[in-house]
C-alpha cells in the first residue's frame, strides 16, 4: 500500500522521500533516494565489470606469463627502496612520461629486481587502462623472424610503435649479427621516432654500453640514452633466496638434507 503525504503525493516507505512531483500541473514519478542509490550501485557495478574486462584484455595483450601478475608495488620486498621509489614515481607520473617519451634503462646483475620493477610498472599502468607490451628481445626477434614479410610482421611493428609503453627484457643477450642488430635498432628507432617511452633491462654495465666497439649497438645505445633515465640496480640476487625457499619447501617431501648440511 502506497503512503501519501499531507499534500497527496506518494512517498517511499523506506526513505520517506516523495516519489512524485508536479510537472505542468500533472503528478509525475521521480526517483526517491532508495532508487537513486540502487541505480548508483548498478552503475558502479557495471563500471567495475567493464573496467575488469578491459584490464584483463590489456593484460593478455601485455604478457602471457600469469606469474607476472604478482609483480606489483604492493608485493615489493623493499630491498632496494631507492629503485622502488623511482619506479613508483615513474608509474604515478606516467602521463607526463608518456607525453615526453621518457623511458627507463634498468642495468645490473641477474636477480636484482630489474624485471620485477618493469612488470610492477606494467601492472600499475594496466590497472589504469594504459596499453602496454612487455616481452624480451629474444622473443620479439623470434616472432619477427618467423613472420617473414607477411602482414603479421607489420602488425608486430605496429603494436611495438603504438602501445603507450613498451617493455623489453634482456638487451644484449640476443644473437649479435648484422641482421639482428638491424631489428633491435628498428624497434628502438620506432619508439624514439614516435616519442613513445621504452623500458629496457640489461645485464650489461652502463660503462660497457657507452664504450662498445660494436657500431650497430653504439647507434642503438646512442638513441636509447637520449630518451631514457638510467636506473642502476644493485644488491644480492633474489634468486638465491627464492631457490632456498623452494628447496626448503620440498626437502622433507623429497627426503633431501638441510641446505646447511651440504
Amino acid at each position: 500500500m502506497n503512503l501519501i503525504d499531507s499534500e497527496g503525493f506518494i512517498i517511499c516507505p523506506d526513505c520517506n522521500e516523495r516519489t512524485q512531483t508536479l510537472a505542468n500541473g500533472f503528478k509525475v514519478s521521480i526517483p526517491c533516494e532508495c532508487v537513486r542509490k540502487r541505480r548508483e550501485l548498478m552503475l558502479e557495478a557495471e563500471w567495475q565489470w567493464e573496467h575488469e574486462v578491459t584490464v584483463n584484455r590489456l593484460r593478455k595483450i601485455a604478457y602471457s606469463n600469469p606469474e607476472y601478475e604478482n609483480y606489483t608495488f604492493a608485493n615489493d620486498d623493499l630491498k632496494n627502496e631507492e629503485a622502488s621509489k623511482t619506479c613508483k614515481c615513474y608509474a604515478e607520473n606516467f602521463l607526463i612520461m608518456r607525453d615526453s617519451g621518457i623511458g627507463i634503462v634498468f642495468a645490473g646483475n641477474v636477480g636484482v629486481g630489474k624485471t620485477y620493477f618493469s612488470y610492477a610498472i606494467c601492472n600499475y599502468l594496466l590497472d589504469r587502462k594504459y596499453s602496454v607490451l612487455a616481452t624480451s628481445f629474444s622473443k620479439l626477434i623470434r616472432e619477427i623472424e618467423s613472420s617473414g614479410f607477411s602482414e603479421k610482421r607489420n602488425q608486430i611493428y605496429n603494436m611495438v610503435e603504438s602501445v603507450d609503453l613498451l617493455i623489453i627484457d634482456d638487451l644484449g643477450v640476443e644473437r649479435r649479427t648484422e641482421y639482428i642488430s638491424g631489428i633491435v635498432y628498428d624497434i628502438v628507432n620506432l619508439r624514439c621516432d614516435a616519442s613513445k617511452p621504452l623500458i629496457l633491462t640489461t645485464n650489461l654495465d652502463p660503462k660497457d654500453l657507452k664504450k662498445t666497439n660494436d657500431l650497430a649497438y653504439h647507434r642503438i645505445f646512442d638513441r636509447i640514452k637520449k630518451k631514457s633515465i638510467p636506473v642502476l640496480m644493485k644488491g644480492e640476487s633474489r634468486r638465491k633466496d627464492i631457490a632456498a625457499q623452494t628447496y626448503n619447501e620440498f626437502k622433507d617431501l623429497l627426503c633431501l638434507p638441510d641446505l646447511g648440511g651440504n
